[in-house]
């Protein structure tokens, strides 16, 4: 599990916005599953929080249980300007991560 926490932040124009697509690779585990060889539960291991600032400034913020499905993907807008994105998220097991991409629409 090397990749967890680890995001892709990819950025497109669209009309007159900026369409952002982020993945963040997580197991998002929900903790009811069961192990199918050892039949033990799977304990709970996702991600709780997700803020989203460009240029220092918060613009979107997600909360999240383990209802969500492995390495979800979040989509948003925003206004086309130069700057950086900046991604800080952490999950319920009090890892936190944050990547960051510049902009330049």
């Amino acid at each position: 599990m090397g990749l967890i926490g680890r995001a892709i932040i990819r950025y497109r124009r669209e009309g007159d916005y900026l369409l952002f697509n982020v993945v963040i690779f997580h197991p998002m585990e929900p903790g009811t599953r069961k192990d199918p060889v050892t039949g033990k539960k799977i304990p709970a291991h996702y991600l709780t929080k997700l803020e989203v600032k460009f240029n220092g400034k918060r613009v979107a913020s997600f909360r999240m249980s383990g209802g969500v499905s492995k390495n979800p993907v979040f989509t948003f807008y925003l206004k086309p300007q130069k700057g950086k994105i900046t991604l800080e998220y952490e999950d319920n097991k009090g890892n936190k991560w944050r990547a960051e991409k510049e902009v330049n629409p």
